[in-house]
C-alpha cells in the first residue's frame, strides 16, 4: 500500500475480482507495519496512515483474504539483532544487506511478537519471506544452517496456529557456484 492509496488497491481488487492481499507488515528495510504491538522505533516504523483502519475494515467488510509479508531475515533496522562482524559492527554482505541470525533466541523471540501481532489484528495468513541466510554468509555456526531455519520455522509456525492463522513460506533456491 505504500506506493498506492488505500482506495486504489480496493478498486483494483474490485476492478479484477481478487479475493486477497498480500500487505507487507516487515518489509524489506525492516520497517514495521503501523499500530503493531511490538516493540519499536522510529527507525522501523512505517509512516502512520490514518485511514489504515479503515482500509483493512474495508478488506475484511469485502471478504478480502488478508496476507501479512513479513521479510524474516533481511534487516536494516534493528542493528541490535543484525549479525556482527569481528569490530562489533553489523555484519554487511556483498549486496549491502545486513541480517539477523535465525538461531539467535533473540531474533525468534521478535520475529514470534511480530508473527503473533499481525494475526491478532486480524491478518489471516503469515507469509515468511527471506527466510534464510544471506547467500553470502559463509561463517561457520555452532548449529547448521539447516537446522537453524528448520529450527526457527518450526517455532513461528507453532506461534502462528496457536493464535489461530495460517502460515506460508517464500522459499529461496540457490545454485552452487
Amino acid at each position: 500500500c505504500e506506493n498506492s492509496t488505500f482506495d486504489e488497491v480496493l478498486n483494483s481488487l474490485q476492478k479484477y475480482n481478487a479475493n486477497a492481499v498480500v500487505i507487507d507488515v516487515k518489509d524489506d528495510l525492516g520497517r514495521l507495519f503501523p499500530d503493531l504491538p511490538v516493540q519499536s522505533n522510529e527507525k522501523n516504523a512505517f509512516s502512520t496512515e490514518p485511514k489504515l483502519k479503515t482500509f483493512f475494515t474495508q478488506l475484511k467488510k469485502r471478504k478480502i483474504y488478508t496476507i501479512a509479508r513479513i521479510v524474516a531475515l533481511k534487516e536494516f533496522t534493528r542493528d541490535d539483532l543484525c549479525i556482527k562482524n569481528e569490530n562489533g559492527d553489523n555484519w554487511i554482505d556483498k549486496e549491502k544487506t545486513s541480517w539477523m541470525d535465525p538461531s539467535d533466541e533473540r531474533v525468534r523471540r521478535y520475529l514470534e511478537d511480530v508473527c503473533s501481532a499481525a494475526v491478532k489484528i486480524g491478518f489471516d495468513e503469515i507469509q515468511l519471506d527471506y527466510i534464510r541466510f544471506s547467500s553470502y554468509d559463509r561463517r561457520s555456526r555452532e548449529h547448521s544452517r539447516i537446522e537453524a531455519i528448520n529450527s526457527l520455522t518450526e517455532g513461528l509456525s507453532n506461534v502462528v496456529h496457536e493464535v489461530g492463522g495460517k502460515l506460508s513460506v517464500c522459499v529461496f533456491g540457490c545454485t552452487i557456484e
